[in-house]
């Protein structure tokens, strides 16, 4: 009883007595004597527990009525958190891993932890609107944002699906579940739009970004203006439209160009594929006027 009951084996209970004071040939005899007649008491009640749930079943038992309302009080969400949930390989192989294991992973990754957990909550709450709008996915929904899903990670290919599945430990059904929980943050997402934009600079300002971004929009406009007086208009950039999106993606993001820009545009809150190309054109000219400007004499002067 001293031994804190998850580390409870033979082989411990037997090393624990060696320890104190227990003679060889005792556990010597223990030893030999274990493999034929040791008892599993836990498995013996277990099947005893089944073989009566089976036997009151097939009696007619019927559903177990209560009066009280189950509670989700902050010690039973401590609980759960902290118990985790068992994961196995899908090739049966695996070894059991907690929650707490798995966060203790993240955390040891910094601001990582920070970053997914503020995601998670936002994901956690888009679900509970989701539930209280009652929003059901349909299965071309569904298909949709499982295939935007796949397209995005280069999932395309079955066996690289496959691949991905198993080491996110997901079965297909799993995955449809997972890609219609993904269909309703999204929608909540979309119709909570407005509402998240109006609180963005209450967010900046306790990242601490707010200062930066506000004196840089200032100066571009001030600058653009300038530049207007100067007849440096946008169609003068001497770009098409697809090597402006080559310049911004691959000088200033150092990314390939998306394959749907217009969705791109849209998930970045644009209001439509024509507002991203102006603030696309301001954006070079800015940097470009900017450039210019610290190449001036004037400004070597």
């Amino acid at each position: 009883k001293e031994l804190f009951y998850p580390e409870r084996n033979y082989s411990a209970l037997l090393r624990h007595a060696a320890e104190n004071g227990s003679t060889q040939a005792e556990l010597t005899r223990l030893r030999e004597w274990l493999p034929n007649h040791r008892v599993n008491q836990k498995r013996e009640d277990a099947l005893l527990m089944l073989g009566v749930i089976r036997r009151r079943l097939e009696e007619g038992l019927a559903p177990k009525s209560v009066s009280y309302c189950f509670e989700q009080t902050i010690m039973w969400q401590s609980a759960c958190r902290q118990s985790g949930e068992l994961r196995f390989d899908l090739n049966g192989h695996g070894d059991p891993v907690t929650l707490e294991s798995l966060l203790d992973e993240l955390r040891l990754e910094g601001p990582k932890y920070k970053e997914h957990r503020i995601a998670a909550l936002g994901r956690f709450f888009a679900l509970r609107e989701a539930e209280r709008l009652r929003l059901n996915v349909d299965e071309q929904r569904k298909s949709t944002i499982a295939l935007e899903f796949r397209q995005k990670r280069d999932l395309m290919d079955v066996a690289a699906f496959e691949r991905w599945l198993n080491d996110n430990n997901l079965k297909d059904d799993q995955f449809d579940t997972l890609m219609i929980d993904e269909a309703r943050v999204k929608w909540v997402q979309k119709l909570a739009d407005f509402a998240s934009r109006s609180g963005l600079p209450e967010q900046l300002r306790l990242s601490g970004d707010y200062p930066r971004l506000v004196a840089r929009a200032v100066h571009k406009h001030r600058v653009l203006q300038s530049a207007r007086k100067r007849n440096l208009r946008l169609k003068s950039i001497g770009l098409g439209y697809s090597e402006l999106l080559q310049w911004y993606f691959k000088t200033v993001l150092r990314q390939a160009v998306p394959a749907d820009i217009d969705k791109y545009a849209r998930d970045l809150g644009f209001g439509s594929p024509d507002a991203f190309r102006r603030a696309l054109l301001k954006e070079y000219l800015y940097q470009r006027y900017e450039r210019q400007n610290e190449t001036s004499p004037e400004r070597s002067g």
